[in-house]
């Protein structure tokens, strides 16, 4: 018997051949439950990430696509919403077992990902007006998932990573519920901590931005450039430098922008994490990110700045939060007039300077309390406990 009590087993289900947040963490997970005692299984290609990097403690059932699973154990079946409308056609209970089924989003367009057409469709138009467009072209679709979903929370079937993936799904079905979280861990194994908790020079300021160069990222980032940009003040009296570490499609785009800033701006590349950590620790004042990376930066002891995601450009009055001001475990919301940000960029460098230290440690506080992998896990074994979610609700 493990640390919270008797679980006969837990299942995780994301069969994937590619490299990405959901696979590394159900990897993490899985080996972290088998190592605490609890049999701890994966369903995955024979070639797939998860087969490739489990534990020996963890067990692995073969997966191929278009094939359904025979379950014939007791377990707690633990799956993105992805697979919301499959579950019949993936599985099936013999021996009479008792599978408990568990969804955890990780993505906002989880859910919508299910429905033809619309998960594309989704990316074009605001939460509030997809509803409507929803309801008019697909009227008995949408009732259909809107009654499931309030069904499958009434039964303590599905949680999220964050608000901001309950609120887009909220905004579309109008689901009227509290949600449930699970926040994601971060793998805190290679970070280091910054022992000076300072300004690196007093004579400037080093800005990084950390994260992939995104459709959904470079707006913000050119709105914190075009922030900096209007300090003509600071920027006469003290030197800016922004570093920009990691890479993506976005990139160029993002390199014929800066040569139109009054400030220095480079571009790092990629790094891998261990390189990352030590970059920031030793040249970096301050960083800005979304998602991981923020809550990274923040362990280190890197003052954070949360910021949201766009795929237009950001009004002039939007503000900025302190990672540790953020609710609801959010790691970046969508830009939108309900943003409760209250920082100007001219605020946010004036308590750099006058509180780095206070400003540090609550960042790490944040994060080593909300999103270290035994907080995780002990949230995720308490939403195990109460879920009543099995597969008989599918038949």
């Amino acid at each position: 018997m493990g640390k919270y009590g008797k679980i006969k087993s837990i299942t995780f289900f994301y069969p994937s051949k590619k490299v990405g947040g959901a696979q590394f963490l159900f990897v993490r997970l899985a080996n972290t439950l088998a190592g605490m005692g609890y049999k701890t299984f994966v369903i995955d290609y024979p070639d797939g990430f998860l087969t490739k990097n489990i534990s020996r403690e963890v067990f692995c059932i073969e997966y191929k696509d278009g094939m359904t699973v025979s379950i014939d154990f007791d377990t707690h079946l633990i799956l993105p919403p992805i697979y919301l409308n499959r579950m019949n056609s993936l599985f099936k209970i013999k021996d009479n077992a008792e599978v408990f089924c568990l969804f955890w989003s990780l993505a906002p367009h989880n859910i919508l990902m299910n429905i033809r057409g619309f998960y594309r469709f989704s990316k074009l138009v605001r939460s509030s007006d997809l509803e409507k467009y929803f309801f008019i072209f697909r009227p008995f679709t949408y009732v259909k998932y809107q009654r499931m979903l309030r069904k499958i929370h009434q039964l303590k079937g599905i949680v999220y990573m964050d608000y901001p993936n309950f609120q887009k799904n909220n905004e579309v079905f109008r689901i009227g519920v509290k949600p449930q979280y699970v926040p994601i861990p971060i793998d805190t194994t290679y970070l280091k901590q910054k022992e000076k908790l300072s300004l690196l020079n007093s004579s400037e300021i080093n800005i990084g931005w950390l994260g992939r160069l995104g459709e959904e990222k470079i707006q913000s980032i050119i709105k914190v450039w075009n922030d900096i940009n209007s300090l003509k003040k600071l920027l006469r009296e003290q030197k800016i430098i922004f570093h920009v570490i990691g890479d993506g499609e976005y990139r160029k785009e993002l390199e014929r922008i800066s040569k139109k800033m009054s400030f220095n701006i480079v571009f790092k590349g990629t790094m891998n994490n261990v390189d990352v950590n030590n970059y920031i620790i030793n040249n970096i004042d301050i960083i800005f990110a979304m998602g991981t990376s923020a809550l990274e930066s923040a362990y280190s002891k890197v003052p954070t700045i949360s910021l949201d995601f766009s795929y237009s450009s950001i009004p002039k009055d939007y503000r900025y939060l302190w990672l540790y001001e953020r609710e609801g475990y959010s790691l970046g919301n969508p830009v939108s007039k309900k943003n409760k940000n209250i920082h100007t960029i001219r605020k946010v460098l004036n308590d750099l300077r006058t509180s780095y230290e206070s400003i540090a440690e609550k960042c790490f506080n944040y994060t080593k309390a909300n999103h270290s992998m035994s907080k995780t896990v002990e949230i995720l074994f308490e939403k195990i406990r109460e879920c009543e979610l099995t597969m008989d609700f599918f038949e």
